[in-house]
């Protein structure tokens, strides 16, 4: 099974061969390709109908791959938890 978002969670599965691996979505490349496209279309200009960005798979077949967007989740996180945002939320 194929899932998607490399979380803590979803790279902790795919270690423990819960799951074979997920899609780990660009999110800022998502984003960032999102904003460009609404500008142009604010300015007028013609856009393409599909925009592709790559999405890197990562399984149990690429260790390599899990610990180094397990770090990255990992650093992630704690930077979250520095800001505070979700204080109040349950």
């Amino acid at each position: 099974m194929i899932g998607m978002d490399a979380t803590q969670i979803n790279l902790d599965l795919i270690k423990q061969k819960a799951i074979y691996g997920v899609a780990a979505q660009p999110l800022y490349d998502e984003c960032a390709a999102a904003i460009v496209i609404a500008d142009k279309i604010l300015r007028g200009e013609e856009v393409p109908y599909q925009t592709i960005i790559v999405t890197p798979i990562i399984t149990q077949d690429t260790p390599d791959l899990v610990a180094t967007a397990y770090d990255i989740a990992s650093k992630a996180t704690e930077e979250v938890k520095k800001l505070n945002i979700f204080q109040g939320i349950k």
